[in-house]
C-alpha cells in the first residue's frame, strides 16, 4: 500500500511536467480510481492531475461521473473532493448543461465540507448562476 501511495505521487508530480506521457494511461487510472480499496492518496493524486491533463472527449463523461460521486461522497477526503470539483468544472465548460447536477450536489453538501472546500463550491456557484441567469 505504501508502495501505491508513493508511486501515484509521483505519477502525478510526472503528468504534470510532461503531461504527453499520460495520455496512453487514462484507462487504467480510470479504472485504478473505481477501486474502493484503493488507498486516497491515489485517488487524491490521479484526480489532482486531472485538474491540468487533457481529457480525451471518450472519457470525458465517465471522468464527470466518477469525480461527482466523489463530490457527493460524505465519507470522501476534502482534497480528492476539492480536486474533483476542477475535473467536474473542466467537463462542464465544454458541456454547461451538465451544470445543474453538480450546483445541486454542492448547495445540499456544503454546510458538511471544510471552510476551504466550502470556498472552492462558492465560487463554482457564483459562476455558474451567473451563467444560469445570463442564458
Amino acid at each position: 500500500m505504501r508502495l501505491s501511495q508513493r508511486a501515484s505521487w509521483a505519477l502525478g508530480e510526472i503528468s504534470l511536467k510532461y503531461p504527453a506521457l499520460y495520455n496512453q494511461h487514462h484507462r487504467v487510472l480510470l479504472d485504478s480510481l473505481k477501486q474502493v480499496q484503493n488507498h486516497n492518496a491515489i485517488r487524491r493524486n490521479i484526480v489532482r492531475t486531472y485538474q491540468f491533463a487533457d481529457i480525451p472527449e471518450e472519457y470525458e463523461a465517465e471522468l464527470y461521473d466518477i469525480c461527482l460521486n466523489f463530490v457527493n461522497d460524505i465519507e470522501e477526503m476534502t482534497a480528492v473532493k476539492a480536486f474533483s470539483l476542477r475535473v467536474c468544472e473542466r467537463v462542464i465548460e465544454k458541456y454547461p448543461e451538465m451544470k445543474n447536477e453538480l450546483i445541486q450536489i454542492i448547495e445540499t453538501n456544503q454546510s458538511l465540507w471544510s471552510s476551504g472546500l466550502k470556498n472552492r463550491g462558492s465560487k463554482f456557484l457564483k459562476k455558474w448562476r451567473n451563467l444560469n441567469n445570463e442564458g
